[in-house]
């Protein structure tokens, strides 16, 4: 059962990796930064593009430490060891995840526009998998 809640931890640290490289490489203001920003009719200044671009990479490295973290961790999950200790991945999901789900969630019920929450959802229910694999 470990190597299957390493398995389940380990592909949600690639996940998280692969959105934190969106953030730290990608294109600012991303494609939904700029639908929202067109529908509020706000223009894209150089001074917003600059402090936009600056917070999707502290995101971006926010993310990448979050997903190396779990995964270092997740690496060193023993059958015996407690529960808390087969938990610390998680905790690094929530603390990370649970913001990602939710201020995105806000971002598109207010502006019908679509955000990533989905993707820090689905990353977070396979985290809970991890963690639930690694207690049975």
């Amino acid at each position: 059962m470990m190597s299957l809640s390493l398995s389940l931890y380990g592909l949600a640290a690639l996940g998280t990796l692969i959105v934190a490289s969106l953030y730290l490489f990608g294109e600012v203001p991303m494609s939904y930064h700029r639908k929202v920003l067109e529908k509020e009719g706000t223009a894209l200044s150089p001074g917003l593009e600059l402090v936009m671009t600056t917070l999707c990479r502290v995101l971006g490295a926010g993310l990448m430490a979050s997903g190396v973290s779990a995964l270092l961790f997740a690496l060193n999950i023993q059958d015996g060891d407690p529960v808390l200790i087969k938990m610390r991945p998680l905790l690094i999901g929530l603390i990370i995840g649970v913001p990602s789900v939710i201020y995105p969630h806000r971002v598109e019920a207010a502006t019908g526009i679509r955000t990533p929450w989905r993707t820090a959802a689905a990353l977070l229910a396979v985290m809970f998998a991890g963690f639930a694999v690694s207690i049975l």
